[in-house]
């Protein structure tokens, strides 16, 4: 008998449609993925100045694993990026130059919440618009962190609204800042979530691609974790507006091209490999069981 892997695993990469380098990256990872038969997904950005590239690549691959990275806060050093909705359906959320706050924390501060949900929700739809077939939901920099509650209520009602499971923190996050209610309300309504979400990391200087996986495999905990990676190709583009974490975000490109080491990484740890994608499904079938 084959025990259940009580350590589930999903892969995906953040920030698709910020840059034309990520988009790059996103696009050989993904592919990747699907060719080695470990899926690998992405959340796009809808603010962000190539998200239309990023949308039609999602459109002409159905099968990827693709949800909405809600965006309240600027872009890049160098790139700025401005609501969905205009000024005066969300005024809280435009800084006074114009542009999204600097901080998530300084939008939660200026905004009220029934106006982050209507930017949010209008992301969203534009997603849909463009032929994307919305896997999940998450948060892009100090959405969440910043304001757990507040997060909890706006993509709870967003998760049920358009019937999609939701990145979450660990609950233990929301204890600490007294909002485990907010968490455990999420969950009563239905809506599937992560129980914890974490970077991917990066390769030590004697570590193959495969030691690794099974490195982090190894100290994933019991649950499903959303490791989340911000892969992005080389480029004058990222050196310009990224020079102190161009390196890293390279890094990170390339390990997720050495995804075809996760399968047999996953099996000797008796990891399971997970989609938002399956895991949406379950959810509008009612189901509380994960894949």
């Amino acid at each position: 008998m084959v025990a259940t892997p009580a350590k589930r695993l999903i892969i995906t990469c953040d920030e698709f449609g910020e840059t034309h380098s990520a988009n790059l990256a996103v696009f050989a990872a993904v592919e990747q993925g699907l060719n080695a038969g470990c899926p690998i997904g992405a959340t796009l950005q809808m603010p962000g100045p190539w998200a239309s590239e990023a949308a039609a690549f999602a459109a002409a691959h159905p099968e990827s694993d693709v949800g909405v990275h809600l965006t309240i806060e600027c872009g890049l050093r160098g790139m700025k990026f401005r609501p969905i909705c205009g000024r005066t359906e969300v005024p809280g959320l435009y800084a006074p130059d114009g542009y999204m706050w600097a901080s998530a924390a300084l939008a939660w501060q200026h905004s009220p919440e029934d106006q982050i949900y209507r930017e949010c929700r209008a992301q969203i739809e534009a997603a849909l618009e463009l032929g994307v077939d919305v896997s999940h939901l998450d948060g892009h920099g100090g959405f969440q962190g910043s304001n757990p509650a507040g997060y909890a209520r706006v993509c709870g009602g967003l998760a049920e609204e358009f019937a999609l499971p939701v990145r979450l923190q660990a609950r233990s996050r929301y204890e600490q800042v007294g909002a485990a209610a907010e968490w455990d309300r999420i969950r009563a309504k239905g809506i599937h979530t992560s129980d914890r979400c974490e970077d991917l990391g990066y390769r030590k200087a004697d570590e193959s691609y495969k030691q690794f996986y099974l490195r982090r495999l190894q100290e994933l905990p019991a649950g499903l974790t959303d490791v989340y990676a911000h892969p992005c190709a080389d480029s004058q583009e990222l050196r310009a507006l990224q020079p102190e974490r161009a390196e890293g975000r390279i890094e990170q490109r390339d390990l997720l091209l050495y995804v075809r080491e996760l399968p047999e990484a996953l099996a000797e740890v008796n990891v399971q490999l997970c989609s938002w994608r399956a895991i949406r499904e379950l959810q509008r079938s009612g189901s509380r069981a994960r894949p």
